[in-house]
């Protein structure tokens, strides 16, 4: 008997920096402004699935070590634009708008992009969301 309540599909979201950098996030969260979740430094990611229609009530929010807020919502579920690089299309399902205008937030929000990619061999599609790492300050001269 088919599950009439079948799960979304997941999505893989992922956030850049390195362990090395200056500023880095340090708590993520799901369905929230208030991040509450440590970022693993050796696995800079997690995981989602969010019934589309449920999707405009479940921010996704990281914070870095600064205390700097960063927020996104996901505009649609997958599956994505199959193109493994931010572009227009790749960008479109990313909503920015729980970032002020010219803060670090939602500079680094307009970066995200969102694609799907066909499985090696047999399975159903799988789909990300890559995150610029936040702003790092400017280099010390030498």
């Amino acid at each position: 008997m088919p599950n009439p309540n079948p799960a979304a599909p997941p999505v893989n979201v992922n956030f850049g920096y390195a362990k090395t950098d200056k500023v880095r996030f340090e708590k993520y969260g799901i369905c929230t402004t208030n991040p509450d979740q440590a970022v693993d430094p050796d696995y800079a990611s997690f995981g989602l699935s969010v019934l589309s229609q449920n999707l405009g009530q479940c921010p996704l929010s990281l914070i870095d070590n600064n205390g700097v807020l960063y927020t996104l919502e996901l505009k649609s579920g997958p599956p994505y634009p199959y193109e493994n690089a931010f572009g227009p299309n790749t960008h479109a399902p990313i909503d920015c708008s729980g970032n002020t205008p010219g803060t670090p937030g939602a500079g680094w929000c307009d970066g995200i992009f969102a694609y799907s990619q066909k499985p090696v061999g047999r399975g159903p599609d799988v789909s990300f969301v890559i995150t610029p790492a936040p702003q790092q300050p400017p280099p010390t001269p030498r």
